[in-house]
């Protein structure tokens, strides 16, 4: 008698087509979900408005930019 549920998949075989259709599948799940784009254009914007706000502080004022770190 066989225990269902029991036989395990060779790893070594398909292994570049289990991963080709991971990530297939997860590209699929980052088009189709309109969160993930939003959260990929925010993280994105983050640092590029955190730079601009710290190298606003620093210029036109005449400190030097010693006192701008």
């Amino acid at each position: 008698m066989v225990a269902l549920g029991t036989h395990r998949p060779d790893l070594s075989a398909g292994r570049r087509d289990g991963f080709a259709r991971l990530l297939r599948a997860e590209w699929t799940k980052l088009r189709t979900v309109p969160g993930w784009i939003i959260t990929i254009l925010v993280a994105a914007a983050l640092p590029t408005v955190f730079a601009l706000l710290n190298n606003s502080n620093c210029s036109g004022n005449g400190t030097s930019a010693a006192n701008c770190i």
